[in-house]
């Protein structure tokens, strides 16, 4: 089962804090929550400004304590093994994989080591061209950044050629085999 994440974080310099994790299942599922566990006063102000304004109200059912955070989207993911889709993976996977879960060593057993990253494959495959209309389309076009608009606009990005390919469920292995890779 694919999975397309997007998160929201304050990033101090020393430590990335997780606001808000949104993703979609291929199977057309969604997940959306909002961390208890961050303090908006102490985000920067570029968070103050474009994501702090887009979070549901202070008390709706979507906000959580980061451990009923984990254990729900766990259970959102489910048994089947699994593989996850984000624009800037670096910080997304960390944050689920280290602020949700504990760290690397703490994945469910059907959850990959990596994410795979949509703006790098979309650019080794030479479809660089996307990236820039990808930020518009991922934020439905309005503004501000919230988690589950996001991921949806990931699931819903129609790349060019192989890299949409890989989204229908070509394996890395044959692309790898027939794909000249540019580093």
């Amino acid at each position: 089962m694919r999975f397309w994440i997007d998160t929201e974080y304050d990033d101090s310099g020393d430590r990335a804090v997780l606001i808000s994790l949104g993703a979609v299942a291929e199977d057309g599922r969604e997940f959306y929550a909002v961390s208890l566990e961050f303090d908006p006063k102490k985000t920067k102000p570029w968070v103050q400004e474009n994501v702090l304004p887009y979070l549901p109200t202070k008390g709706s059912s979507a906000w959580k304590p980061l451990k009923a955070i984990a254990r729900e989207f766990t259970d959102f993911v489910g048994e089947e093994p699994s593989e996850f889709w984000s624009l800037i993976a670096t910080y997304d996977w960390y944050l689920v994989t280290h602020e949700l879960l504990g760290g690397i060593d703490y994945l469910p057993h059907n959850w990959p080591f990596e994410c795979w990253d949509l703006h790098e494959w979309a650019w080794r495959l030479g479809a660089s061209e996307v990236y820039p209309q990808l930020q518009p389309s991922l934020q439905g076009g309005s503004p501000g950044h919230e988690a589950l608009r996001g991921a949806r606009g990931q699931a819903d990005l129609r790349l060019p050629g192989p890299v949409r390919a890989r989204q229908r469920g070509v394996g890395l292995t044959q692309r790898m085999h027939s794909t000249s890779w540019v580093v």
